[in-house]
Formats: structure tokens, C-alpha cells, sequence
């Protein structure tokens, strides 16, 4: 069941989910100077001092981001090319976010102000965001904010997990980049590679044949669930799992606790506890390990021996969604989606997925794809194609600074 990220504000108690790296910038400390670097154009002292006046008075607005900025700026010679003279600027976020403009006219000044005007609304939306939430909680006004994105988490972020296990990505070999806009060879992706790495992490320690008991989280407390039921997971509840095989005859533990998409804050704030209070009471022995929803490892399916089932609804329980009600499918009608590799670890998933969504870009000079969390319409991206994949139907959107070459990468991704 849906609810806000409390179990993190108890841990937390002065800090809201932004405020935790980046400190603000105290009076007497400069911004960094913007560096601006170009290709076919002059830069003047005239140029360099109006790029860094405008971009410096964009991002000077959020000190607390403490932003470093990249301007590089381009004139195409092709007399056929109206708008000729092109100003890109990347801005380095301090705890790892990344923001890109880039604009195209037919005058270098124009594109400048334009390029600012955009970083401008891009750090605003985030900023806004979280100036809304600092005076929506009654947060002390000089709190601190930073921007995290997916895959650049640091380790500060990264220590107010229980166990923080990092989403598998595809390297789509972008090569090193020593400039804004330095050219990267473009090398074919290695399918047979991927294959292999993710074979390696669906490894398992046995054929899944071990011992298993099963809890869900019910008012923050784990409560035994029936043998009976040991396979049916509900998508709005969060769950414990103690699995317990002998290797070499020696009793091994793994503790897994899955999260379902829809289930509360609080719920997997408490599994993520509870498995660890688990794990005292078996003498630190077991192997912890977090799971998702939709991102079963092979080990945790065969453990149910095909038998696997993901349902939709979930018990109500947690801080903030206590007047809720249960929620199951009492129609006696549910659509599932069946997929596994073997009879020991196909698992069914209730109907309908949620959709989707990939960032295309080849800002680096090498063309790649990112998957975007948690998405909503201010996640597309103008200067980028952007994919959504709704299982039966891929669509492409195309933004409207998108080049020639995402545009047909993007294409034939898409197929």
C-alpha cells in the first residue's frame, strides 16, 4: 500500500530526503569559475565574459546545489546550416547529478542567453521540489539540498540503507570524454557479453531445495504466513523470507526480505529492520539480500519451485496508511503475466505492468540508453529521444533538440 518515505524520516529526524550532502555555500566563498571551450568560433574576451555572466547568474541562483559548469560553443561552417552557432553547457551537481542544455541559433550571443535561460529552469524545477517539502515539513530554512540521481548515489547516501544493492545497468561502452563535446568512438554492443554477466548474477548457491519460512510485514512486525500461501505474494506488502540449506555440512542462511512495488514506506523501512534483527539472532551468519518487485533473482523463484505468484492488493498497515483498508481481488478474475526459464523457477505477475522509461543520448559522443525511475512528463527531455516501453507497444518520443544520431539509435533500439 502507497505512503510517504517516513520509515527514512525516523531515522532522520532534521533532515529531509534532499538534505543530506551538499552544505550551502557560505558568503564569503566564490562560485566556481564556468569553463568555456569552443570549436570554429572566437573566443573573445567579449564572448568568454558574457558565457560566464549568464551562465554563472543562472546557477548562482541555488548555491546550495553548489554547481561547477562546462560551456562549449560551436559554429558550424556549413553556409546551408541556418542555425549555425550552438552553446551546450553541462552542470555538475555536487553529489553527482549532471544537467544538459543545449541550444541552436543563428547567433552565438543568442544561444548563450538561451542555453542560461534552460540550465536556469532545469535546477529550478529540482529546487523548487524541494523548498516545497523543506516548508511543507517545517524544516529549518537553511536546510541543505542536493540532487541524487539513480546510479550516482554517493556513500553518504548510500549509509542510510540497511543494505543498499545498486540496479544492474547496460554498458553501452560510452567511452572517456576529457571535454564537453570531444568525439568518442562509437563501438558495437557486445550482446553475447551482457548474456554473460547476468547469467553470472543469476547464479545460485543450490537447486533450491532447502528449508524456507516465510513472514510478512503486518504493523511493522513480521507475522508468519501460512505454508499453504508460501509462493503468493501480494504487490502492496512487504515480506521476509529465511531460506537454510547445508553446503559442505554446514547449516548457511539467506535472508531475503522483497518489497513489493506498491507496498508502503514504512513497510519496507521495516523489513529492511527486521531482517537485520534476523540476521543478530542467527549470530550474524546469514547473507542478507533485498529484492524487489520484478527483479527476482533465479535462487529466490526456484526456492518456490515454480510456483511463484505476484497478486495484486496488499494488507493496509504502516504509520501513515493506518485508516486504510485491505485490498485483494475478491472478483475471482486476475490476469497474469507467466515468464522463467525452467518449470523450478517460473513465477506469474499480476496484470497490468507499469510502463518503462529510457533516456537515449549521445551528449558523450557515444550513443547510450538509461533507464529513468520513477518518471513523470517533466523526465522528458528536449535535447534527447526518450523510450517507453509498455510491454506490448514501445514508444518513441522525440525531443526537439534531438540529433540525427539518436534519432536512428533510438529507432533501432526500439526494434
Amino acid at each position: 500500500m502507497r505512503s510517504s518515505a517516513l520509515a527514512f524520516l525516523l531515522l532522520l529526524p532534521l533532515c529531509s530526503p534532499f538534505s543530506f550532502v551538499a552544505p550551502r555555500r557560505p558568503p564569503s566563498q566564490l562560485p566556481a569559475t564556468p569553463t568555456i571551450s569552443g570549436n570554429n568560433v572566437d573566443l573573445t574576451p567579449a564572448l568568454t565574459s558574457h558565457a560566464t555572466e549568464k551562465v554563472t547568474a543562472a546557477t548562482d541562483k541555488f548555491p546550495a546545489l553548489d554547481c561547477t559548469v562546462s560551456v562549449h560553443l560551436v559554429v558550424n561552417r556549413n553556409p546551408a546550416v541556418a542555425k549555425s552557432h550552438s552553446a551546450e553547457a553541462v552542470v555538475r551537481v555536487k553529489g553527482g547529478g549532471v544537467i544538459r542544455a543545449k541550444v541552436d541559433t543563428g547567433d552565438m550571443y543568442s544561444s548563450i542567453d538561451e542555453v542560461a535561460r534552460r540550465v536556469s529552469g532545469k535546477l529550478s524545477q529540482g529546487m523548487m521540489r524541494a523548498l516545497s517539502y523543506i516548508s511543507s515539513n517545517g524544516l529549518p530554512p537553511n536546510t541543505s539540498v542536493s540532487r541524487i540521481v539513480e546510479g550516482a548515489e554517493n556513500t553518504m547516501f548510500k549509509q542510510l540503507f540497511a543494505q543498499w544493492n545498486p540496479p544492474v545497468k547496460f554498458d553501452f561502452s560510452r567511452g572517456p570524454s576529457t571535454s564537453v563535446a570531444a568525439n568518442a568512438e562509437q563501438k558495437d554492443v557486445d550482446f553475447a557479453a551482457l548474456h554473460k554477466r547476468m547469467a553470472a548474477q543469476e547464479a545460485s548457491v543450490d537447486d533450491g531445495s532447502g528449508k524456507v519460512e516465510v513472514w510478512r510485514i503486518e504493523d511493522m512486525q513480521k507475522v508468519p504466513v501460512e505454508k499453504s500461501m508460501y509462493g503468493q505474494f501480494f504487490g502492496g506488502d512487504s515480506y521476509i523470507i529465511l531460506y537454510t540449506y547445508e553446503k559442505a555440512g554446514v547449516e548457511e542462511f539467506i535472508i531475503y526480505f522483497w518489497q513489493g512495488r506498491d507496498s508502503s514506506q514504512d513497510e519496507k523501512g521495516a523489513s529492511a529492520l527486521l531482517a537485520k534483527e534476523l540476521d543478530d539472532q542467527l549470530g550474524d551468519r546469514p547473507v542478507q539480500v533485498r529484492v524487489v518487485q520484478g527483479k527476482e533473482p533465479a535462487h529466490f523463484r526456484n526456492i518456490f519451485g515454480g510456483t511463484m505468484i505476484v497478486r495484486s492488493g496488499g494488507k493496509a498497515s504502516g504509520f501513515k496508511n493506518r485508516e486504510d483498508t485491505d485490498s485483494y481481488d475478491v472478483d475471482g478474475t486476475e490476469l497474469y503475466h507467466v515468464k522463467g526459464t525452467s518449470p523450478s523457477n517460473t513465477y506469474g505477475v499480476a496484470e497490468p505492468a507499469d510502463p518503462r522509461l529510457f533516456q537515449c543520448t549521445n551528449v558523450t559522443g557515444a550513443f547510450s540508453i538509461e533507464e529513468v525511475s520513477n518518471f513523470s512528463q517533466e523526465d522528458l527531455i528536449d535535447d534527447d529521444v526518450m523510450l517507453l516501453d509498455c510491454f506490448t507497444t514501445v514508444f518513441l518520443w522525440v525531443g526537439g533538440g534531438a540529433n540525427a544520431t539518436e534519432k536512428k539509435e533510438a529507432i533501432k533500439t526500439a526494434q
